[in-house]
């Protein structure tokens, strides 16, 4: 069999470029969307556990919203890492406010009364509706 050479096999070269280049880009917009629905999902579940502690703490369960921090930071730092996932622009908005509940969730944890706990935990639940109410509108959580 005979090669084909000239104008025609140039086309399809091109072509076959062209086709790769726009493989690539669905790649990365679908890398985006799953980095988006990825953080969606970290949210869902960290909210389920802030929402724990809080009803352990309107409970006067001291002992069962301490054990539920650890859900709550192990979710909080799953949530850092896959924000770390988002365009830059996105990352660089959502930064302060992951600053100031890590600081937050650092006052949490330290607290040594039910009166200490429940003042940090809104602190926290506050900063999160808010965290949580941005990502909703600017990754179109559900």
């Amino acid at each position: 069999m005979k090669r084909r050479t000239g104008p025609s096999s140039g086309v399809a070269a091109k072509a076959v470029a062209v086709a790769a280049a726009a493989l690539i880009g669905l790649t990365s917009c679908s890398s985006s969307k799953s980095a988006a629905a990825k953080v969606c999902d970290a949210r869902a579940t960290l909210q389920s556990s802030v929402d724990t502690v809080r009803a352990d703490v309107r409970n006067g369960n001291l002992g069962e919203a301490r054990d539920g921090m650890t859900a709550v930071q192990d979710d909080f730092d799953n949530l850092k890492a896959e924000v770390t996932g988002l365009k830059s622009e996105e990352k660089t908005k959502l930064q302060p406010q992951i600053d100031a509940i890590t600081q937050s969730l650092a006052n949490l944890k330290d607290a040594t009364s039910l009166s200490e706990l429940g003042t940090s935990a809104q602190t926290v639940s506050s900063q999160f509706q808010t965290l949580a109410g941005d990502l909703k509108a600017d990754l179109d959580c559900t």
